[in-house]
This record gives structure tokens, C-alpha cells and sequence, in this order.
């Protein structure tokens, strides 16, 4: 009798472990995916990524917080890259290297710094055109059920960024965490 029991509940345990394992989905998925940077000048620090949100849930949800973690504005990101023109440096190479080269060093230099500020301009510009998406910002308020936003983010080579949300349900009211 007891082999029987014992049978019966393995069986049972064993259909019902993919039901649970179905309830236990969590409403909200949060995707991360890595986006490749084009300017030269943010590709040196930054690495960019973009979070997906989906509600997976079968009803409204609202998010009531969200916060990025690691995560840093596209404005701070191209005013950190944006460090002047460099011609300080293009001067500090051409001018000793006129003295050894007979002033051919100050030609290289007097010719090739409107072209070196020009190159620098553009990558300059790249750089801040490339930034702005990179807000960090969740739109916040209700989620409808299939609904996902996105939001796009930067962060420091070496380091991942994390999302954490407040989502509430507005059926029972219940808050819960959600992190990635």
C-alpha cells in the first residue's frame, strides 16, 4: 500500500512541477543587450546597452520607480569625452621636433593643425549626435499586458549597468522588485 502512495505522489509531484514552475514567471521581463558605439571618442570609455521592458503579465501593471545602476547619462559621457581640441598636444610633438628637424616640424605643424581641429570637430560632433539617445530614463506609469519600452544606457568599459524597478500590480495593489 504504501509503494502505491509513495507512486501516486511521485506521479503527481511530477505532473505538477511545470505548472508551478509556470506560475512562478515573473510579470516583468527585463532584457539587456549590448549596442556597438560608431564614435571613436565614446568607444574609448564607454560601452553602450539598451534594456528592454516587457509585461508579461496578463494585467496592467504600473512602474512606479525605476533606477539605473553603473549606468551613466549620454550628456556626462560627451562631456567627458569632449576634452578640448588637442592641438596642445599636436604642439608639444611638432614644436621640439622643429628644433631637430630644421623647422620642418613648425611647417608640419602650421599646415596640419586646421586639419587636425577639423578632423577633431567632426569626431567631436559624432560623439554628441551618438550620445543623446542615451537618456537612463524609464517612462514611468502604466504598463498595459504585451507593452515593453526601451531604455538606453552607457556605461564605463569594464562595467555592466543594472535596472531596478517598483512595479505595481493594479489589480491587488502588491508592489514587488524587479532587477537585472
Amino acid at each position: 500500500m504504501n509503494k502505491r502512495l509513495m507512486s501516486l505522489y511521485l506521479a503527481c509531484a511530477l505532473v505538477m512541477a511545470p505548472l508551478t514552475a509556470l506560475a512562478n514567471v515573473p510579470p516583468i521581463e527585463i532584457d539587456l543587450e549590448q549596442v556597438p558605439l560608431k564614435s571613436v571618442k565614446l568607444r574609448k570609455e564607454f560601452e553602450g546597452y539598451s534594456f528592454t521592458i516587457q509585461n508579461k503579465a496578463t494585467k496592467p501593471l504600473t512602474l512606479i520607480n525605476a533606477q539605473v545602476k553603473n549606468g551613466v547619462d549620454g550628456s556626462v559621457a560627451y562631456s567627458s569625452v569632449d576634452n578640448g581640441s588637442g592641438v596642445g598636444i599636436w604642439w608639444a610633438i611638432c614644436g621640439p621636433a622643429g628644433l631637430f628637424t630644421f623647422g620642418i616640424g613648425w611647417l608640419v605643424g602650421l599646415l596640419g593643425t586646421p586639419v587636425y581641429l577639423v578632423v577633431d570637430k567632426n569626431r567631436n560632433k559624432k560623439a554628441r549626435v551618438e550620445s543623446l539617445p542615451y537618456t537612463n530614463l524609464v517612462d514611468l506609469g502604466t504598463l498595459n499586458n504585451g507593452d515593453s519600452i526601451e531604455v538606453k544606457t552607457l556605461a564605463r568599459l569594464g562595467t555592466k549597468p543594472q535596472l531596478k524597478l517598483t512595479v505595481q500590480d493594479d489589480a491587488t495593489k502588491e508592489t514587488f522588485m524587479v532587477s537585472r
